[in-house]
């Protein structure tokens, strides 16, 4: 069905289906939201994913081409088969009241986007939102072709043939403001690295340079290759994108709420003064260890937006020689830069692995590739084989303080986690719950553990200040004998994160099998 469904589109010169929704458009969908209008929906897949979450959520599809519109009925309240820009005034007053709005990946295909977000802006509900993911224009490989006279359209992607309107971050950031929107959220969207990359960003430096541009801004606004953002009607007080072109943030003083957990009575009496108490002493789901009291903290407590949470094990203190004053004064110190904090030990077993997957598939064979599978089957497919990660993204446990928008993504990647491993018995259970060799700890302890190390590597919204790791405790592992080549390791990392030469991985790699193999 889909394979004629991909051959119809071409022959009516729309985008071919995509049955996956969007992932970072999904966890940007307020969770209360009432009634969702989605344009381009395609087939439903965002729908489904919707109103799996929320049933109660009003979900209106509308596509261009009516075999798209005809399968999202199964997934959708209501499908109309028509163009939002012809379309009719009477079934535009029908769409409202609606306080959700989403354009995946469509903007691009209309004549004139300014004149629909206008409409839009002058008629959704007051405390609605827009949702738009849009390829970037300015991407590093359209600059390749234009540079090589290779501008040539094509079926699907970046230079897609049905294509009308292009944009860069500088000029979708006008769009928005000339139509009436302030961005609340904005992130990018990075395809993995190609050999020319390198060269490729390094002659746009150059070029940038002769220009008289920033040479930086110019390298980093050539790699994302889409952009999402979450809009809200302007006259509310959004902040700008994130990464970009965000004001300073003033907030010197944020409220950091720091908890300990306790588990019985011996941990209740060594909460550190200060630390407020997190009650875990019914100590209930023993296999869910830490994430069981988090989770029913998160659920059931009203969060302040502006400040930062933060729930330790009681060996928090012990492990990173940090005491309440401390980790309060490190936090208040970076809040206008952070919307996470990190404060993780044992820094040798994050530096000598691409990532925190990585290193514990050493010690756990079998997790990646069980994991992979979760990501998977909840609409979050990623090659964790691949991820790099530094001492800005590894997060030891649950050893971070971050304000609730972080929390609340946390919650909605280990939350199907805690479903899946709560549900019937099924190969992808058994493999999620399989006991390891620390204590019999289940592995999906550790891996709802390496959730926000996830979410920090692969979406560059989130900004995180680290404590310096190596000054605290290393690990019982023989890599703690080689503390100069872990911070080596980690600043190769760190540096190709930062500019993606070649050299920078290649270096880190020949460390990296040293000490896998255990010739040092």
């Amino acid at each position: 069905m889909l394979r004629s469904l991909r051959t119809k589109a071409a022959l009516m010169k729309q985008t071919p289906a995509c049955d996956v929704a969007n992932a970072d458009l999904l966890s940007l969908v307020p969770p209360d939201a009432r009634r969702i209008v989605e344009i381009g929906c395609m087939l439903g897949a965002m729908a489904r994913e919707v109103r799996n979450r929320s049933p109660q959520t009003e979900f209106v599809g509308i596509d261009i081409d009516p075999d798209y519109a005809a399968i999202a009925k199964q997934h959708c309240t209501q499908v109309f088969s028509c163009n939002i820009e012809t379309i009719e005034p009477r079934l535009w007053q029908t769409l409202f009241p609606s306080d959700c709005w989403i354009f995946g990946d469509c903007l691009e295909h209309l004549h004139d986007p300014w004149r629909v977000l206008r409409n839009l802006r002058d008629a959704i509900d007051p405390d609605g939102c827009l949702l738009v993911c849009i390829p970037n224009a300015q991407h590093w490989s359209v600059q390749w072709r234009l540079a090589s006279g290779q501008f040539r359209y094509e079926e699907s992607g970046l230079m897609d043939r049905t294509h009308i309107r292009w944009f860069t971050r500088t000029t979708l950031l006008e769009m928005f403001q000339l139509t009436g929107w302030q961005i609340e959220t904005g992130l990018s969207r990075n395809l993995p690295a190609v050999p020319q990359q390198a060269g490729m960003l390094q002659a746009l430096r150059g070029l940038a340079v002769a220009c008289g541009f920033d040479p930086d801004e110019a390298v980093r606004d050539a790699l994302p290759f889409q952009y999402v953002f979450k809009c809200v009607p302007d006259g509310q007080d959004a902040p700008a994108v994130r990464g970009h072109t965000r004001p300073p943030d003033h907030r010197i003083e944020a409220s950091a709420r720091l908890y300990q957990i306790a588990y019985s009575a011996a941990t209740l009496a060594e909460v550190e003064e200060n630390y407020l108490t997190l009650d875990n002493l019914a100590n209930e789901r023993a296999d869910w260890r830490e994430y069981w009291p988090i989770r029913n903290f998160l659920l059931s407590e009203q969060l302040d937006d502006d400040a930062f949470y933060a729930f330790f094990s009681p060996k928090f203190a012990a492990k990173t020689q940090l005491t309440h004053a401390q980790v309060t004064a490190f936090v208040q110190m970076h809040a206008s830069q952070a919307d996470v904090v990190l404060f993780s030990p044992q820094p040798d077993m994050g530096a000598f692995f691409l990532n925190v997957f990585e290193q514990a598939e050493v010690f756990d064979p079998g997790l990646i590739d069980a994991y992979e599978t979760f990501l998977t089957q909840i609409g979050r497919s990623l090659h964790l084989r691949q991820l790099l990660m530094d001492s800005r993204q590894v997060v030891f446990s649950n050893y971070f303080a971050a304000r609730p928008a972080f929390w609340r993504e946390w919650l909605n990647i280990n939350e199907p986690l805690f479903a899946i491993c709560e549900g019937p018995e099924t190969a992808l259970q058994q493999a999620l719950c399989r006991p390891t060799s620390y204590d019999g700890i289940q592995r999906k302890v550790f891996l709802q553990e390496r959730a926000a190390s996830l979410l920090l590597a692969t979406q560059p919204r989130w900004r995180s200040v680290a404590y310096n790791p190596f000054g605290m405790g290393w690990s019982m592992s023989r890599f703690r004998e080689h503390p100069t080549d872990a911070v080596i390791s980690d600043a190769l990392k760190m540096a190709y994160r930062e500019r993606p030469y070649p050299e920078y991985l290649e270096a880190f790699a020949n460390i990296r099998e040293r000490f896998r193999n255990g010739s040092s």
